[in-house]
């Protein structure tokens, strides 16, 4: 994957390169064969060349790869809210802790 390829269309370039970095360093991503298109505030694009391995019977993509596909695209596209991410990460962690536990 190479960061030349990969769109950037407007978040901070600190963060760019830092999700760029994780993502071609993830075991999953590089198995898969993932790669990043471009990354916006909010927002992510990733290309997956279907490869034989992760076919069905019916020749047809697996399930659970498009599934993973769309995992990846979503967390990518979270990740590039950066602060605000952090954020709600954080308030979600304290709601849950405040949170009773059923008797």
């Amino acid at each position: 994957m190479s960061r030349n390829e990969i769109q950037n269309r407007g978040i901070n370039k600190v963060l760019f390169n830092a999700i760029c970095s994780s993502c071609a360093g993830s075991p999953v991503w590089q198995e898969m064969g993932f790669e990043l298109v471009y990354l916006e505030e909010g927002k992510a694009a990733i290309r997956m060349m279907a490869q034989t391995k992760f076919s069905t019977l019916q020749r047809r993509l697996h399930g659970g790869m498009l599934a993973t596909l769309a995992d990846q695209v979503m967390t990518t596209a979270y990740s590039t809210l950066g602060g605000v991410a952090r954020r709600l990460i954080s308030a979600s962690t304290i709601l849950h802790r405040w949170r009773r536990k059923p008797k």
